[in-house]
């Protein structure tokens, strides 16, 4: 009988080190994607899921920049809306700073989020205003970085491979 319980509480112990050992790798994958995220999980990020630049090229004004996309905010608690302050959409080509722009963002109440506790928060991101399309006449594909500040924390989200579209 004692034999019988030592042999299962040994197999109970290695199943549980094996268990173990399984978790471990699991935690350390990440993903990789278009999408670029510059912040811990414990300081918060942005994740920007798509985004749309174009220069308009309309007769009767200057050339003008604009964007819009849509992302997701994660903090380290559920960020309050109101709490979400825009500072500048970064746009950068081969990875040099080009320019700055305003934006603005919405809630997104649109988008359907899990119930409960979440810590994420769905919006939309717009330029600001028709912005200057100095250094961005010639481009073909450009980066967008976004800082957001949320309770005195800088939150950045980055997205490559963005075309820029002309409209006539």
């Amino acid at each position: 009988m004692h034999k019988m319980l030592f042999s299962i509480t040994i197999l109970l112990s290695v199943g549980l080190i094996f268990s173990g050992c399984c978790k471990c790798e699991e935690s350390s994958e990440s993903g990789t994607g278009s999408n670029v995220n510059n912040q811990i999980m414990g300081e918060g990020f942005i994740n920007i899921e798509g985004t749309e630049a174009w220069i308009d090229l309309m007769p009767g004004g200057p050339a003008g920049f604009m964007f819009t996309g849509e992302a997701t905010v994660a903090a380290w608690e559920r960020p309050e809306f109101d709490s979400l302050k825009c500072r500048d959409a970064v746009i950068l080509i081969d990875g040099k700073e080009v320019t700055k722009f305003p934006f603005v963002i919405e809630n997104n109440g649109d988008k359907l989020q899990k119930p409960g506790k979440s810590s994420n928060i769905s919006v939309r991101f717009n330029s600001k205003e028709r912005n200057k399309s100095e250094g961005l006449m010639d481009a073909g594909k450009i980066s967008i970085k976004l800082n957001i500040e949320y309770k005195g924390k800088m939150l950045t989200g980055i997205i490559d491979g963005v075309e820029v579209k002309r409209t006539y």
